[in-house]
């Protein structure tokens, strides 16, 4: 998170890599990313991950944090997303269908991330897997989401398995877990999916 509140946050720089901002907004934005290196940066590292999901996700290769604004975009793009929402302090119950390429845990941050100040960071862990810890989370406070992905031909491979996300404040005072989320899977037994 930028110290300057001028700087655009996550939300912005996500709905600005998917064609999702005004054109008004969207030239302000690229100006500014022109005159400030660090949003610069931020932006490149949005467009890189965001950019190359699509060929990971089906190649079986890539789980990670994300934003609402890139994962509209994989949808429009035509990846078959499976969202599973998840409110904080909620366990919920998935399986991956067989034509699903991503898999998507939508954790609800609204009312945890109220504020400014400091950064959120993300800790993963599925199973008995050691724990992924992924600092400066893109937390998108327009639909007050964090999103984290993963390969559906990955997940398909596992056995039942407990997946769980702790999401913490880290500021100048030390860090907090504010919300924790998980998913219940459980291999795929029915039919196709009505989608």
């Amino acid at each position: 998170m930028s110290a300057d509140p001028r700087c655009p946050g996550w939300d912005d720089l996500s709905d600005w890599w998917a064609g999702d901002l005004a054109q008004a907004e969207r030239d302000a934005l690229e100006e500014h990313l022109l005159a400030c290196e660090a949003c610069a940066v931020r932006a490149a590292r949005l467009a890189d991950v965001a950019g190359g999901i699509a060929a990971l996700a089906r190649a079986g290769a890539v789980a990670g944090p994300s934003t609402a604004a890139v994962l509209a975009r994989l949808e429009r793009d035509g990846l078959r997303v499976h969202r599973y929402p998840i409110a904080a302090g909620e366990v919920v119950p998935c399986s991956v269908w067989p034509e699903d390429e991503v898999m998507a845990a939508v954790l609800d941050v609204r009312g945890l991330a109220a504020g400014e100040e400091g950064r959120f960071d993300l800790l993963a862990r599925v199973g008995d897997e050691p724990p992924v810890r992924v600092d400066d989370v893109p937390l998108d406070r327009t639909t007050g989401t964090v999103v984290w992905l993963s390969v559906a031909a990955r997940e398909r491979r596992r056995s039942a398995t407990r997946v769980s996300f702790r999401l913490i404040r880290v500021a100048a005072g030390g860090e907090a877990v504010v919300g924790e989320y998980g998913l219940a899977h459980e291999p795929w037994t029915g039919p196709a999916s009505p989608r």
